[in-house]
């Protein structure tokens, strides 16, 4: 493989194809909700040094294997790039400009991680709406299969 650094444009247009960019739901003993929700940002491939070279490139995020194939030996390893909460947004923010298909999730997520106010003082119902309705509405703009 190659060691020319990829473009910003590029690594756009591989997010866009095989990326995700989405607000996760996690489970958690520390919100009184049950459940916190944070900026997540992930390409998955079965190259692990093209991901790692466009890791390298923006200097955000990490490269891992899947445990997904455990299961099946015969198939070909697959490997995530991977950022979580401001780190991803951090990352989602340099690819904006070039982001072609999924530049609505990157907006909204920037939108929400913009909000999020850092310290461990209770959310009020405000807060608490904003985010379950930018959850929701993530959900919607990742929706697979037909639109009716």
């Amino acid at each position: 493989m190659q060691s020319k650094k990829p473009s910003l444009e590029y690594i756009a247009g591989f997010v866009d194809g095989e990326g995700t960019i989405t607000i996760s739901k996690e489970k958690t003993h520390s919100s009184r909700r049950g459940f916190t929700y944070g900026v997540y940002f992930c390409v998955s491939n079965t190259n692990r040094e093209l991901l790692q070279l466009m890791c390298n490139t923006v200097s955000v995020g990490y490269v891992a294997r899947s445990n997904r194939n455990r299961n099946f030996p015969r198939r070909k390893e697959i490997f995530h790039w991977s950022a979580h909460r401001r780190k991803a947004a951090a990352l989602i923010q340099k690819l904006l400009p070039h982001l072609y298909l999924k530049g609505a999730q990157a907006e909204l997520a920037l939108k929400y991680q913009e909000a999020i106010i850092q310290g461990h003082q209770p959310l009020t119902e405000e807060e608490c709406v904003f985010r379950d309705q930018c959850y929701m509405k993530m959900k919607e703009l990742n929706r697979r299969g037909r639109i009716e």
